[in-house]
């Protein structure tokens, strides 16, 4: 772990995002493309800096990545998160912590894979909301930069919802564009 990102820097951005429903992402960017109107503004000044409503939570990508989308699922009660499972799944539902090749191929490009960066994402969201002050902050995993910044813009897409009690799954229009 070498930097830390605030969540509470993208907070309003973020929240704005999440209620327009669904955006587009040009992977591997993890940036929104699409513009934010005075409505949309309202919404997430709105929302930002309340308690969590207790529920479930869920967010998913609807197109496949290099074989794998996004799903996350975030639990919260009494204002805290308590559980949160951010991953990687392929068609048939099965984890990117299962792809043995993947996994091989990543640690020797970057020298972390699936296996540590996911569990490790998850659980530095539950550190940072899990207590009565939360801290906001969720380290960046060293070697998994993209879907660490990644998923700090879908956990505060949930959280945004939690805020609101907004217990919709929030769906991620991930289209690729191609050169």
């Amino acid at each position: 772990m070498k930097t830390s990102k605030t969540l509470k820097s993208i907070a309003l951005t973020s929240a704005a995002f999440m209620s327009l429903g669904s955006f587009t992402v040009a992977a591997p960017a993890v940036f929104p493309n699409t513009s934010v109107t005075a409505s949309t503004a309202k919404t997430a000044k709105q929302t930002a800096g309340k308690k969590l409503k207790n529920g479930t939570y869920k967010l998913a990508e609807q197109d496949y990545y290099n074989g794998y989308r996004v799903v996350m699922s975030m639990k919260v009660k009494n204002n805290k998160i308590v559980s949160n499972k951010y991953d990687y799944v392929n068609k048939k539902g099965k984890s990117k912590t299962d792809d043995a090749a993947y996994e091989k191929a990543m640690k020797k490009a970057n020298g972390v894979g699936p296996k540590e960066y996911i569990p490790k994402l998850n659980e530095e969201l539950i550190k940072a909301y899990g207590s009565k002050e939360p801290s906001a902050v969720v380290d960046t995993v060293s070697g998994a930069t993209e879907s660490s910044n990644l998923f700090v813009i879908y956990a505060q897409q949930l959280i945004n919802r939690a805020q609101a009690g907004n217990h919709k799954t929030v769906k991620i229009s991930n289209i690729i564009y191609s050169d």
